[in-house]
């Protein structure tokens, strides 16, 4: 019998997937997790992201963002290049147009403003808030970028049950005939398919030291039910090159990788849900 048959979409409030929803409840776990900063987003500005007056709503815009982001970056001590998302996207798929800020005392405005309006044309109804995280770093002679600008790492999609306090499985958050199909640059699918295999090498080389860190972190977090997945981000590619199959990635410098809790939602709106042992 599947325990969850009756789980879908739409049988869990969305806003669980708020960023401020379960960030705070997650921050202090163990596993890393990136500085963040969340501002709420005034509901009268709602009209303006649609950008129907595009001089008059910009001015607006970049109002907001120094009167109330930028103080909440200084408060929170994230410093430039940032990430930045609304409650429940991020754009990354544009990554250099929307979610990676170089220089916020120039493009914030900017990439808030493409975030919320391709928010709303996708009515995804995460413009309730801003989120401004630090970037994590990553070495550029070892990781290329896929859809504009995006560090491709190694990421491990954790399904974890708080009510069983137990991991279920781990997806290749980079499943390659799930990812594949939908890259319609050229540079993105040779990237894909130039570390395909030290992808799925760092996948099977670090699943189960993965899956550990996710229990002993997700064991005592208070304020969570049911199923949910948990994103982690490798911050670079093992430094072992020789894995393989039978010789799996277990060097990266001292012994251990630097991971990251990047992002979490209820299972049922997450993708691999489905494929989940029945």
């Amino acid at each position: 019998m599947d325990r969850y048959e009756n789980l879908h979409r739409f049988s869990r409030p969305e806003s669980l997937n708020d960023f401020s929803f379960w960030f705070p409840k997650i921050e202090g776990s163990g596993i890393p997790v990136p500085k963040s900063a969340v501002v709420h987003v005034p509901r009268d500005m709602d009209e303006t992201f649609y950008m129907e007056n595009p001089d008059e709503d910009m001015v607006r815009i970049a109002k907001f963002v120094e009167e109330k982001v930028k103080p909440a970056i200084k408060e929170a001590g994230i410093h430039a290049p940032l990430f930045i998302k609304n409650a429940r996207f991020s754009g990354k798929f544009d990554a250099n147009r929307c979610c990676l800020c170089q220089d916020y005392q120039l493009h914030l405005a900017d990439h808030i403003a493409r975030i919320m309006f391709d928010d709303l044309c996708n009515d995804i109804g995460g413009g309730s808030e801003v989120v401004i995280r630090e970037r994590i770093g990553y070495d550029p002679v070892h990781v290329p970028c896929i859809y504009n600008g995006l560090p491709f790492r190694p990421e491990f999609r954790v399904f974890y049950d708080f009510d069983l306090k137990k991991v279920l499985f781990t997806a290749n958050y980079w499943d390659y005939d799930y990812c594949y199909p939908h890259l319609y640059e050229l540079t993105d699918r040779i990237i894909f398919n130039t570390m395909r295999e030290q992808l799925e090498d760092t996948f099977i080389g670090y699943k189960e030291f993965i899956e550990e860190a996710v229990a002993n972190a997700m064991k005592d977090v208070e304020g969570l039910e049911g199923p949910w997945s948990v994103d982690i981000m490798m911050k670079n590619y093992p430094s072992n090159d020789s894995c393989d199959l039978d010789n799996p990635c277990t060097v990266y410098g001292d012994g251990e990788p630097e991971i990251y809790l990047i992002d979490m939602a209820t299972a049922e709106s997450s993708a691999y849900w489905d494929r989940r042992p029945k």
